[in-house]
Parts: structure tokens; C-alpha cells; sequence
């Protein structure tokens, strides 16, 4: 029975010595887990912040390429609104000038009418002159 009990002992000891060991292994994996989780949390840390920088620059720049198409769209419709106003002023200055225009053929040409007229009558005087000039002088061979 002691013999047993010696070797129920010696095995208790073998046993509780590698449950000792056991224990140190499993220790010193825990500490190393808990170190990698350590520097995986740094990771994740630097990564976060590396993402809300870009992510904030990203729409810093989303941003400022909005508000320049803004500006220019804005600016665009500004000159389209600017250059009907011009067109639109120009066609009235345009029409201005063309009745003007047109007033002043039909006066230039009445006065063409009228010229023609007074040319015709001064062409007949000039034949009746004529032709009593030449009766004239016959009557006076």
C-alpha cells in the first residue's frame, strides 16, 4: 500500500510538475497573445487615424471642387444672362437703325421721284425752247 501510495505521490509530483509547466507555457502564450493584441490595438489605432485623415482631406477636397463648380456654373449662367441682355439690347438697336434706315430711303427715294420729275420737266422746257428757237430762227432767215 505505501508502495502505491509512493507512487500515487511520485505521480501527484510528475503531475503537479507538469501542471507547473503547463501552467509557465500557458502563462508565458497568454503574455504573448496579450502583447499581440496590444500592438494589433496600436494598429488598428494608427489605421483609424490614418483613414480619418484621408478621409477628411478626401473631403476637404470633395469640397472645395464642389464649391468651385458651384462658382463656375453660377458664373456660366451670370454670362448667359449677360449676353441675351446684350443680344437682346443689340436687335433694338439693330431695328432702331434699320427703320431709320428704312425712313431714310423712302425719303431718298421721293426725293429721286421728285428730281426725276423736276429732270423730265426741265427736259421738256428744254425741247420746247429748242423748238421754238429753231422756228425762230427760221422765221428770222
Amino acid at each position: 500500500v505505501q508502495e502505491l501510495l509512493r507512487s500515487h505521490q511520485s505521480q501527484n509530483a510528475n503531475y503537479s510538475k507538469d501542471q507547473e509547466k503547463l501552467g509557465q507555457l500557458h502563462k508565458a502564450e497568454v503574455d504573448s497573445l496579450t502583447e499581440r493584441v496590444e500592438e494589433l490595438k496600436q494598429d488598428k489605432k494608427r489605421l483609424v487615424e490614418e483613414y480619418e485623415a484621408k478621409l477628411n482631406k478626401a473631403q476637404a477636397f470633395y469640397e472645395r471642387e464642389l464649391e468651385a463648380m458651384k462658382r463656375t456654373q453660377q458664373m456660366t449662367a451670370e454670362n448667359l444672362l449677360a449676353w441675351k441682355k446684350t443680344e437682346a439690347e443689340l436687335r433694338k438697336e439693330f431695328q432702331a437703325q434699320e427703320a431709320a434706315l428704312q425712313k431714310t430711303l423712302g425719303k431718298l427715294r421721293s426725293e429721286l421721284q421728285r428730281v426725276q420729275e423736276e429732270a423730265r420737266e426741265s427736259r421738256e422746257k428744254s425741247h420746247k425752247l429748242q423748238a421754238s428757237l429753231i422756228t425762230a430762227e427760221n422765221n428770222i432767215k
